[in-house]
């Protein structure tokens, strides 16, 4: 306590000694022993307090120009606590308060613990905080769920020295869910790809005989890497107004089918997605909520069968559609990302010179 004293003694004389003061200047002034004197400058100058300026053949010290550090914190759009030893909360920026929905005087003073925070819900967090606090920072990452959804954090726990002697601890929590969604949609990308791609070369050497009981195949690769519950190929016949699902696949517990194999169907149960196909563009449904009035029938249609989410990819050869290439879920609904709808546009694509190649082969 006698040297955090005389260390608050020096930075009161340097305030008001506003050209600077020498190591001997300050010892004169205070009565202090010249060493001890410049071990407090050290201490003062390593916390950041005090700045040591050269003038001519003397050293002067200044009181540092400082910024609050609340100011500080509040530019930064990561989560900043800084905390005690005993894990209460000293000190919070704004982002704290906005993201827990409550008011600074309901955070400070409260142990991190009791704070609605999924941090420390977190067995590998509170490990590193409370048994690896020894160390000066330990960096980690956590995730939870919330409504269906992944969210990422990156956190950054640093030991603390305050003026007061006392020590405790700086945390930094770094929302990284975009960069994780845009890593994960590369990888699921690439991987998306690499299927595809196996599929195309599965076929470039493949005799007629061959190719029936191939498609069916690749449906199953699908079903497995694509994480659906379904996949099949529906095939139209404009003469007769009519369509069949010719290709199928499904998860081994998926126990039913809305549909028989090869069995003429009439066009008109699909007829709300029809004038979509026929511009080739992309057709899904994720879910039920939507209750606008043109997709009363398509709820009502996918609700009979089973079918919780759907997404259909049209296929089109010679500049004419021939039918769509359909995902679906029956377990649990499914949000169509880009990255899925763009290998499904991919995989329409390939079935349909895979089917042209048959065709010209018979």
């Amino acid at each position: 306590m006698k040297a955090y004293e005389e260390q608050q003694k020096i930075l009161h004389l340097l305030k008001i000694n506003n050209k600077g003061l020498t190591v001997g200047d300050i010892a004169k002034e205070l009565n202090f022993n010249r060493n001890s004197s410049a071990k407090y400058l050290d201490i003062l100058f390593s916390q950041g307090h005090v700045e040591l300026r050269q003038i001519g053949p003397a050293k002067l010290y200044f009181p540092a120009q400082r910024v609050p550090m609340s100011k500080l914190l509040d530019y930064s759009s990561a989560e900043v606590f800084i905390l005690d030893e005993h894990y209460c909360v000293l000190q919070i920026n704004e982002t704290v308060s906005r993201d827990l929905k409550l008011e600074k005087a309901e955070i400070v003073g409260k142990s991190i613990f009791d704070l609605p925070l999924n941090a420390v819900k977190n067995e590998e967090f509170v490990k590193n905080l409370k048994e690896d606090s020894s160390k000066a920072e330990v960096i980690g990452e956590y995730m939870y769920i919330k409504r269906q959804k992944r969210h990422y954090y990156r956190y950054k726990i640093l030991k603390a020295c305050f003026d007061s002697g006392n020590c405790g601890y700086t945390i930094i929590f770094d929302n990284i869910s975009g960069q994780k969604e845009y890593e994960y949609a590369l990888e699921k990308t690439a991987k998306l790809n690499e299927i595809t791609s196996q599929i195309a070369s599965d076929f470039i050497f493949m005799k007629k005989e061959d190719m029936e009981e191939e498609i069916n195949t690749s449906l199953y690769k699908i079903v497995q890497n694509f994480n659906v519950d379904r996949v099949f190929i529906c095939l139209f016949d404009s003469e007769v107004e009519s369509f069949k699902v010719k290709y199928y696949s499904k998860k081994e517990e998926i126990t039913t089918s809305p549909f028989e194999l090869n069995k003429e169907y009439p066009l008109s149960i699909y007829s709300f997605w029809l004038e979509s196909f026929s511009k080739f563009e992309i057709c899904f449904l994720h879910e039920y909520k939507n209750k606008k009035e043109e997709y009363k029938e398509k709820e009502e249609f996918l609700k009979n069968k089973g079918v919780k989410s759907m997404l259909g990819a049209p296929m089109i050869s010679d500049g004419n559609l021939i039918g769509f290439v359909g995902f679906v879920m029956v377990k649990k609904s499914r949000h169509w990302s880009e990255t899925s709808i763009e290998f499904a546009r991919n995989l329409a694509r390939l079935y349909s010179q895979i089917l042209k190649k048959k065709g010209d082969l018979e």
